[in-house]
C-alpha cells in the first residue's frame, strides 16, 4: 500500500511540473515574449550565404537591400519599426519592410515606417505567418532582418543590423597590367 501511495504522490507532482512548464510556455508563445534568441539577435531563417529569394523588385545591379519583417501580431515589433526606420534612412540601398497583419494595425505599421521603404503586403487572415517572402527567407520568429548583397546572397542577419554598422559591401576591383 505504501509504494501504491509513493507512486501516485510522484505521478502527480510530475504531472504538476509539466502543467507549470506548459501554461509558461503557451503564456509566452501567446504574448510573443522571445527576447533575443540565438547569438547577436539571430531568430533562425536564412543564413549568411544562402541565396535569397526574388523580392521582385526591378533589378538594379549592385544594389544591396535591407530587409525586414513585422508581424502586427508581434508584441515587440512596434518597437523595432522606428530603428528599422533610422537605419533605412542612412542605408545605400533599397530597404524593403514585410509586414503582416490585419487593419487597422497593418495601416499603423506602414504609416510608422514612412516614405523611402517599399512595403510588401501580407495583409488579412489568410496571409498572418504566411507569403512567398516570409516562406522564402524562412522567417521564424517576429521581428527578423535580412541584409542582402547585390550578388542576391544573404550577407548578414538579426537585430544586430539595427545597431552595429552594415558590413561593407564587397566591391570587384579592376586588376591593371602595367
Amino acid at each position: 500500500m505504501y509504494i501504491l501511495t509513493a507512486v501516485v504522490v510522484l505521478f502527480c507532482g510530475i504531472t504538476l511540473i509539466d502543467l507549470v512548464v506548459t501554461v509558461g510556455l503557451v503564456r509566452r508563445l501567446r504574448d510573443g515574449d522571445f527576447g533575443s534568441s540565438g547569438p547577436e539577435g539571430n531568430f533562425g531563417g536564412l543564413q549568411p550565404g544562402d541565396a535569397a529569394p526574388d523580392l521582385g523588385l526591378p533589378a538594379e545591379p549592385g544594389l544591396r537591400t535591407f530587409v525586414g519583417f513585422f508581424s502586427t501580431d508581434c508584441k515587440t515589433c512596434p518597437d523595432y519599426l522606428p530603428r528599422f526606420r533610422a537605419r533605412a534612412a542612412g542605408f545605400e540601398g533599397r530597404s524593403v519592410a514585410v509586414v503582416s497583419g490585419r487593419a487597422p494595425k497593418y495601416e499603423e505599421y506602414r504609416a510608422a515606417l514612412g516614405p523611402g521603404i517599399l512595403v510588401a503586403e501580407h495583409r488579412g487572415e489568410q496571409h498572418m505567418g504566411s507569403g512567398p517572402l516570409i516562406s522564402g527567407f524562412d522567417v521564424q520568429s517576429w521581428p527578423s532582418f535580412f541584409l542582402v548583397a547585390a550578388n542576391g546572397n544573404v550577407s548578414a542577419t538579426g537585430t544586430k543590423l539595427l545597431d552595429q554598422p552594415f558590413p561593407v559591401a564587397s566591391v570587384p576591383h579592376e586588376h591593371v597590367h602595367g
